[in-house]
Protein backbone atom coordinates (compact mmCIF):
# COMPACT_ATOMS: atom_id res chain seq x y z
CA UNK A 1 0.00 0.00 0.00
CA UNK A 2 1.26 3.45 -0.92
CA UNK A 3 1.86 5.76 2.09
CA UNK A 4 -0.50 8.69 2.54
CA UNK A 5 0.90 11.97 1.23
CA UNK A 6 -1.10 15.00 2.41
CA UNK A 7 0.55 17.11 -0.29
CA UNK A 8 -0.64 15.01 -3.25
CA UNK A 9 -2.84 16.97 -5.65
CA UNK A 10 -5.92 14.86 -4.84
CA UNK A 11 -5.53 15.35 -1.08
CA UNK A 12 -5.01 19.09 -1.46
CA UNK A 13 -8.12 19.26 -3.64
CA UNK A 14 -10.11 17.27 -1.07
CA UNK A 15 -9.12 19.77 1.60
CA UNK A 16 -10.50 22.66 -0.46
CA UNK A 17 -13.64 20.72 -1.45
CA UNK A 18 -14.39 19.64 2.11
CA UNK A 19 -14.01 23.21 3.35
CA UNK A 20 -16.54 24.41 0.78
CA UNK A 21 -19.00 21.65 1.64
CA UNK A 22 -18.80 22.56 5.35
CA UNK A 23 -19.59 26.22 4.63
CA UNK A 24 -22.94 27.51 5.85
CA UNK A 25 -25.58 27.49 3.11
CA UNK A 26 -26.87 30.95 2.22
CA UNK A 27 -29.95 31.89 0.18
CA UNK A 28 -28.67 33.03 -3.21
CA UNK A 29 -30.96 36.07 -2.95
CA UNK A 30 -29.45 37.12 0.39
CA UNK A 31 -25.70 37.22 -0.19
CA UNK A 32 -24.08 40.44 0.94
CA UNK A 33 -20.99 41.84 -0.72
CA UNK A 34 -17.63 40.37 0.31
CA UNK A 35 -14.10 40.35 -1.08
CA UNK A 36 -12.18 37.53 -2.67
CA UNK A 37 -12.11 34.90 -5.37
CA UNK A 38 -12.91 31.24 -4.89
CA UNK A 39 -15.35 28.40 -5.47
CA UNK A 40 -19.05 27.88 -4.92
CA UNK A 41 -21.86 25.35 -5.17
CA UNK A 42 -25.48 26.23 -5.98
CA UNK A 43 -28.36 24.09 -4.69
CA UNK A 44 -31.98 23.92 -5.82
CA UNK A 45 -34.83 23.28 -3.34
CA UNK A 46 -37.97 24.13 -5.32
CA UNK A 47 -40.80 22.33 -7.12
CA UNK A 48 -39.89 22.94 -10.78
CA UNK A 49 -40.75 19.58 -12.36
CA UNK A 50 -37.51 19.14 -14.30
CA UNK A 51 -35.48 19.54 -11.08
CA UNK A 52 -37.67 17.57 -8.64
CA UNK A 53 -34.95 14.93 -8.06
CA UNK A 54 -32.89 17.67 -6.42
CA UNK A 55 -35.62 18.25 -3.84
CA UNK A 56 -35.03 14.75 -2.46
CA UNK A 57 -31.35 15.55 -1.87
CA UNK A 58 -31.88 19.17 -0.83
CA UNK A 59 -34.92 18.91 1.41
CA UNK A 60 -33.97 21.84 3.66
CA UNK A 61 -31.36 24.56 4.07
CA UNK A 62 -29.70 22.43 6.73
CA UNK A 63 -29.61 19.37 4.48
CA UNK A 64 -28.17 20.40 1.11
CA UNK A 65 -26.41 17.40 -0.41
CA UNK A 66 -26.50 17.69 -4.20
CA UNK A 67 -25.42 20.87 -6.00
CA UNK A 68 -27.09 21.73 -9.27
CA UNK A 69 -24.01 23.74 -10.26
CA UNK A 70 -20.41 24.20 -9.12
CA UNK A 71 -18.27 27.07 -10.28
CA UNK A 72 -15.33 29.31 -9.63
CA UNK A 73 -14.40 32.96 -9.73
CA UNK A 74 -10.74 33.64 -10.28
CA UNK A 75 -8.91 36.89 -9.48
CA UNK A 76 -8.76 39.63 -12.09
CA UNK A 77 -6.22 38.77 -14.76
CA UNK A 78 -6.29 35.08 -13.86
CA UNK A 79 -7.50 33.81 -17.23
CA UNK A 80 -4.41 35.26 -18.88
CA UNK A 81 -2.01 34.34 -16.07
CA UNK A 82 -1.64 37.95 -14.97
CA UNK A 83 -2.42 37.57 -11.29
CA UNK A 84 -0.55 40.00 -9.09
CA UNK A 85 0.03 38.11 -5.81
CA UNK A 86 -0.17 41.38 -3.88
CA UNK A 87 -3.71 42.09 -5.11
CA UNK A 88 -5.12 38.62 -5.88
CA UNK A 89 -7.27 38.71 -2.74
CA UNK A 90 -8.62 42.16 -3.53
CA UNK A 91 -11.87 42.67 -5.39
CA UNK A 92 -15.15 40.88 -5.12
CA UNK A 93 -15.00 38.41 -8.01
CA UNK A 94 -16.75 35.58 -6.15
CA UNK A 95 -19.57 37.84 -4.97
CA UNK A 96 -20.02 39.21 -8.51
CA UNK A 97 -20.14 35.70 -9.95
CA UNK A 98 -22.85 34.65 -7.51
CA UNK A 99 -24.78 37.82 -8.33
CA UNK A 100 -24.55 36.96 -12.05
CA UNK A 101 -26.18 33.60 -11.30
CA UNK A 102 -28.86 35.21 -9.16
CA UNK A 103 -29.68 37.65 -11.96
CA UNK A 104 -29.91 34.83 -14.56
CA UNK A 105 -32.25 32.86 -12.32
CA UNK A 106 -34.45 35.87 -11.59
CA UNK A 107 -34.67 36.64 -15.31
CA UNK A 108 -35.73 33.09 -16.19
CA UNK A 109 -39.40 32.36 -16.81
CA UNK A 110 -39.68 29.17 -14.76
CA UNK A 111 -37.35 29.47 -11.76
CA UNK A 112 -37.83 31.25 -8.44
CA UNK A 113 -34.70 32.76 -6.89
CA UNK A 114 -35.98 31.91 -3.41
CA UNK A 115 -35.44 28.22 -4.22
CA UNK A 116 -31.67 28.52 -4.59
CA UNK A 117 -28.99 28.33 -1.92
CA UNK A 118 -25.25 28.38 -2.22
CA UNK A 119 -22.11 27.59 -0.36
CA UNK A 120 -19.03 29.61 -1.18
CA UNK A 121 -15.43 29.73 -0.09
CA UNK A 122 -12.77 32.31 -0.77
CA UNK A 123 -9.63 30.42 -1.74
CA UNK A 124 -6.04 31.28 -2.54
CA UNK A 125 -5.95 31.56 -6.34
CA UNK A 126 -3.71 28.55 -6.96
CA UNK A 127 -6.23 26.15 -5.32
CA UNK A 128 -9.40 27.44 -7.03
CA UNK A 129 -9.32 25.25 -10.18
CA UNK A 130 -8.32 22.16 -8.20
CA UNK A 131 -11.18 22.53 -5.71
CA UNK A 132 -13.75 23.23 -8.42
CA UNK A 133 -12.64 20.25 -10.53
CA UNK A 134 -12.78 17.82 -7.64
CA UNK A 135 -16.29 18.84 -6.58
CA UNK A 136 -17.54 18.61 -10.17
CA UNK A 137 -16.03 15.11 -10.44
CA UNK A 138 -17.66 14.04 -7.17
CA UNK A 139 -21.18 15.35 -7.85
CA UNK A 140 -21.49 15.73 -11.65
CA UNK A 141 -23.88 18.69 -11.19
CA UNK A 142 -26.63 18.93 -13.79
CA UNK A 143 -25.85 22.44 -14.95
CA UNK A 144 -22.14 21.60 -15.30
CA UNK A 145 -22.77 18.52 -17.42
CA UNK A 146 -25.59 19.83 -19.64
CA UNK A 147 -23.91 21.91 -22.36
CA UNK A 148 -21.29 24.46 -21.39
CA UNK A 149 -22.62 25.04 -17.90
CA UNK A 150 -24.89 27.62 -16.39
CA UNK A 151 -24.22 31.24 -17.21
CA UNK A 152 -20.87 30.31 -18.74
CA UNK A 153 -18.39 33.17 -18.91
Amino acid sequence: MKPYNPLEKENLGKSVAESLLRATPTPLNAIESFEGAGIYAIYYTGDFEAYLPFKKWNCSKENLQLPIYVGKAIPSGGRKGNIDPDVSTKGNQLFKRLQDHRKSIVESDNLNGDNFYCRYLTVDDMWIPLGESLIIQLYRPLWNSAGDGFDNH
